[in-house]
C-alpha cells in the first residue's frame, strides 16, 4: 500500500483517470498525483468527480512537487 501513487494521464491501454477510479474503489483515500503533458485545465476536467492531491504538468521541477505534496503531508 503506497503512501503517494504518481499517475500519468497517458498509459498504454488505459489512462491515469481508469486507473485513479480504479484505485479509488478498492482504497477511497488514496493519495493520488496526476502527471501529464496536457494542458492542466484540461486533465482537472477529465478528473472530475476523483479526487487526487494534484495535478504536475510535464517537464516538471522538484520544487513542483514539493508544492503540490507539502500542504497535504502537514495536513
Amino acid at each position: 500500500q503506497p503512501d503517494i501513487v504518481f499517475l500519468d494521464l497517458a498509459m498504454p491501454q488505459h489512462n491515469g483517470v481508469y486507473a485513479a477510479e480504479k484505485i479509488k474503489q478498492i482504497k477511497k483515500d488514496a493519495k493520488i498525483v496526476m502527471v501529464s503533458a496536457y494542458d492542466p485545465s484540461i486533465v482537472k476536467k477529465q478528473l472530475a468527480g476523483i479526487q487526487v492531491l494534484g495535478v504536475l504538468q510535464k517537464p516538471y521541477v522538484l520544487s513542483e512537487i514539493q508544492t503540490v505534496l507539502y500542504p497535504k503531508i502537514r495536513a
